[in-house]
Formats: structure tokens, C-alpha cells, sequence
């Protein structure tokens, strides 16, 4: 895992010629629901899924110990991100029980968790990859015209297609 500002540069494609599917995920259902579309899409193509989870931004690093946070003992941003990388493989693996039976063959997940503003890690991680798969978090009716900050900046700066995954709760 890397605490670096900048996120690390996205990787190769697979070295046997598949193609990669970048699918961001932050334990939502929206994001459930994009991972599981993300794998779905990746099983037909016989793509590798790259999952990527950012809980952290750089500006929240920096402001570790300067005061801006409550003065309780916060955990190493390693830690966090380890926790989230964890969260994010039990999320694959949930969904890959889910659908055992539903896909052709094992599939090629990578799990990371990187430091940095969700949107634009994403972008970064995507680069070069088939496609991008991000969930929506739809308000409700009126929240559902609108898309939320990670979806909007994916769209504006798409570095290959991108896939936006309504809330299966309906609000997307």
C-alpha cells in the first residue's frame, strides 16, 4: 500500500492479453452494486477486475496531529488503509459466493486502496484499462437527477469508457 500524495500509476494490462475493468469502491451499495456489474461485464470479456478504494485524501494525512482533528488517538493511516483494503476483499468475496455458479471461470480480482480524492484516483487507476465502473448513490427522486462528485469527475475526465451503476435501493 502506498500513503503517497499522488496515486500510484496504474498498471499494465494483464501480461496474457485480457483486458482490465477498474471498478471504485467505498462500501456503499451503489458501489456494491458497480462491483458486481464490474465482474459480470469482466467474466464475459475474461477480463481482470481491478478494485480500487480510497479512504483517504492527502489533505486528511496532513492534517493528521496539527490539531485539526478532535484530540482522540486516530489510527496510523496505514491502518486505514489496510482496514479499507480488508472491507473492499470481503466485498469481492461476499459477491463472488453470490455468483458462484453464474460466471465462466475464477476471476482475476486485484484489490488496492490508495491515498487520494476518490474521483481522481480513479481516473489515474484507469488509465489504459477497457473501462471504468463506478456506482451512484441516487437521493431519491430529486437526488437521482443528480450525480454525486466521484461519478461527475469520472465523466468529466474519462480516461476510457466509463459505466455508472444506479443504487440498488432505487435512488439511482
Amino acid at each position: 500500500m502506498s500513503t503517497s500524495a499522488e496515486p500510484r500509476p496504474a498498471p499494465d494490462a494483464p501480461q496474457d492479453g485480457r483486458g482490465r475493468v477498474v471498478v471504485g469502491v467505498d462500501g456503499s451499495p451503489g458501489s456494491r452494486a458497480a462491483l458486481r456489474a464490474a465482474i459480470l461485464a469482466a467474466d464475459i470479456r475474461g477480463d481482470a477486475v481491478q478494485v480500487v478504494t480510497a479512504p483517504l485524501s492527502a489533505a486528511e494525512i496532513g492534517a493528521w496531529g496539527t490539531g485539526a482533528w478532535p484530540a482522540v488517538p486516530l489510527p496510523d493511516p496505514d491502518q486505514i488503509l489496510a482496514s479499507a483494503q480488508h472491507a473492499a476483499r470481503e466485498m469481492v468475496d461476499d459477491l463472488l459466493a453470490e455468483l458462484h455458479g453464474r460466471l465462466r471461470s475464477a476471476p482475476d480480482i486485484e484489490v488496492r486502496a490508495v491515498v487520494g480524492e476518490p474521483g481522481r484516483v480513479l481516473v489515474e487507476a484507469a488509465r489504459g484499462a477497457d473501462r471504468l465502473v463506478v456506482g451512484h448513490r441516487g437521493r431519491g427522486a430529486v437526488g437521482s437527477l443528480v450525480l454525486g462528485s466521484v461519478g461527475l469527475h469520472c465523466l468529466a475526465h474519462p480516461p476510457c469508457p466509463v459505466t455508472i451503476v444506479p443504487s440498488p435501493d432505487g435512488g439511482g
